[in-house]
C-alpha cells in the first residue's frame, strides 16, 4: 500500500479528471485505460477504508486500555502477608521493577529490616521535601500515587525474621524518578543501587517520555 499510494497521487497529478474527460471526449482513451483508472479509483477508496480502520483500531485499542485500568484496582499486600514468612532470610536482595517513586522498597524494608522504622508516611514526607528541592511543584495527592500508598499503614513486621542486612536494587524508566530516588536513598540511607532502564520479560527497546515530573508519570 506504501507504494501504491505516490502511484496514485502521481497519476492523478500528471493526468487530472477534467483531462481524462476531455481524452474521452475525444476518442482516444481505450478501454483498457478506463479500466485502468477503475483500478486506481478502487485502489484509493480501499487505501482510505484501510487508514480509517487504522485510526478505529487505535483509538479503540487505547479506549479499551483505558477503561481495563479503570476497572482495575490496587494490588493487595494479603500475598505478601502469608509468604513473608517463607521469604524472610538473614541476607535479603529485593529487585523492584518500576521502582516509581520508592514506597514499595521502603514497604520491603519496613516488613524484613529490623533496623528500619520509616513508615509510608515518613517516606512521603521526604518525597515532598526532594521534589521540593528540586524545583517541581507537584500537589501532594499526586505525589502520594494513585493507590494511595503514603496512606497505608506500615506492613506487618516478620517478627521471627533475622534479616540485617537487604540489598536493594531499584529499575526504573523516568529520569525525574530516577533522580528522586537518588536522593532518597542518600537522604535515608536505603542499602542499595538505582538502575535507569525499563525491563521486560522479552527482549526489545522502549522510549523514555519526555519532561515527565514525579506524580505525573
Amino acid at each position: 500500500m506504501q507504494l501504491s499510494q505516490p502511484l496514485f497521487f502521481t497519476m492523478r497529478l500528471l493526468i487530472p479528471a477534467a483531462a481524462v474527460l476531455e481524452i474521452v471526449s475525444a476518442g482516444t482513451l481505450s478501454l483498457k485505460d478506463m479500466e485502468l483508472f477503475q483500478r486506481v479509483d478502487r485502489l484509493e477508496a480501499n487505501l482510505k477504508m484501510l487508514q480509517t480502520k487504522i485510526r478505529l483500531f487505535e483509538h479503540g485499542a487505547c479506549n479499551r486500555s483505558v477503561a481495563v485500568a479503570q476497572r482495575s484496582n490496587c494490588p493487595s499486600n494479603m500475598w505478601h502477608d502469608a509468604v513473608s514468612k517463607r521469604l524472610a532470610h538473614a541476607n535479603m536482595t529485593y529487585v523492584n521493577i518500576g521502582a516509581n517513586k520508592g514506597f514499595n522498597v521502603n514497604d520491603f524494608l519496613y516488613r524484613y529490616q529490623v533496623s528500619w522504622s520509616t513508615t509510608p508516611a515518613d517516606w512521603f514526607q521526604n518525597i515532598i521535601s526532594e521534589t521540593n528541592k528540586s524545583g517541581f511543584h507537584v500537589a501532594d495527592f499526586l505525589l502520594c500515587g494513585a493507590c494511595g500508598a503514603c496512606t497505608a499503614k506500615p506492613p506487618p513486621r516478620v517478627r521471627w525474621s533475622s534479616a540485617r542486612q537487604i540489598q536493594v536494587v531499584a529499575v526504573e524508566l523516568v529520569t525525574e524518578n530516577v533522580r528522586l530516588l537518588q536522593s532518597l536513598f542518600t537522604k535515608l540511607n536505603v542499602p542499595g543501587m538505582i538502575v535507569h532502564a525499563a525491563a521486560s520479560n522479552v527482549e526489545g527497546s522502549t522510549f523514555e517520555p519526555t519532561e515527565v515530573r514525579p506524580g505525573i508519570e
